[in-house]
């Protein structure tokens, strides 16, 4: 069984198709031969590290052979450099009936021997692509001579459950538009976010700022805008793990504690104005 964090299987048959975006979910977004220009590190008896292109490749390969044929259409693949080219971060959408948002894939690695190759799912918000993830993040092993049968394995098994993650995280979401919630209650929660540091202090004051006035056209009196408002805060973490560590953690918060029990009650208490 993989550790987890999910991994990615190669097939290199198939040229990806590169997108960019203006909406910047992966901070110091790239291109592929900015990806191709970093050095890849030499290979030692002990580590044997992968070219983040075979990566990329790699993961939409994977994806597209898993989803289509349950209907999910390629959307795009968007991916970023961290540490001087040491770590890549990257996001691969498809579409499937959602008019606002698409299935994500995220995923990253790093050539400096601490980081494995990892992969977890979610969703992508369309007009601002906001990614939000859900569910366990699936490791492989490190870059090891033996390790991608097991990259290929744990990478296939997490795609396999990417539809149920997508569509759960759909009705999350309605949950969350069915909330309303006033401004300072809004701003409540963003310190108890802060407090329990899903969001760092820079992050916060971005989630303040778009509670208020949103870039996009979110909404700012139910929970799925201040949803909205930490994950586009979240477009700033640059460290790939991080990135992903943070979007799963506000998920769970949000899924656990602010969303109504089956009493009714929320699971985080009002704070008196």
């Amino acid at each position: 069984m993989p550790d987890r964090v999910v991994l990615l299987a190669i097939d290199k048959k198939k040229e990806t198709q590169m997108s960019t975006s203006n909406n910047m979910i992966i901070v110091n977004q790239s291109t592929m031969a900015e990806i191709k220009a970093v050095p890849v590190p030499e290979q030692t008896e002990t580590f044997y590290p992968t070219a983040h292109a075979d990566v990329v490749n790699m993961v939409q390969n994977l994806a597209e052979g898993a989803l289509s044929p349950q209907g999910y259409r390629l959307s795009k693949n968007v991916f970023g450099l961290a540490r001087k080219g040491q770590r890549l971060f990257g996001m691969v959408t498809f579409k499937n009936g959602s008019d606002e948002q698409e299935l994500a894939v995220a995923y990253r690695q790093g050539y400096d021997k601490t980081m494995p190759y990892a992969i977890a799912c979610g969703t992508s918000v369309m007009i601002c692509s906001n990614l939000d993830l859900s569910g366990d993040i699936v490791v492989s092993k490190k870059h090891t001579m033996n390790g991608w049968d097991s990259i290929r394995d744990a990478t296939l098994s997490a795609l396999a459950q990417a539809p149920t993650v997508f569509e759960k995280m759909l009705a999350d979401a309605e949950v969350m538009k069915s909330i309303s919630i006033t401004p300072n209650r809004g701003f409540e929660l963003l310190g108890y976010l802060r407090g329990h540091n899903i969001l760092k202090p820079v992050q916060l004051s971005k989630a303040f700022a778009e509670w208020v006035a949103p870039t996009y056209a979110h909404p700012t009196d139910n929970m799925w805008g201040l949803y909205n408002s930490c994950t586009e805060a979240l477009k700033l973490e640059s460290d790939p793990t991080q990135a992903m560590a943070r979007r799963l953690a506000l998920h769970t918060v949000f899924t656990n504690n602010f969303l109504p029990v089956e009493s009714g009650a929320s699971l985080l208490p009002q704070v008196n104005a």
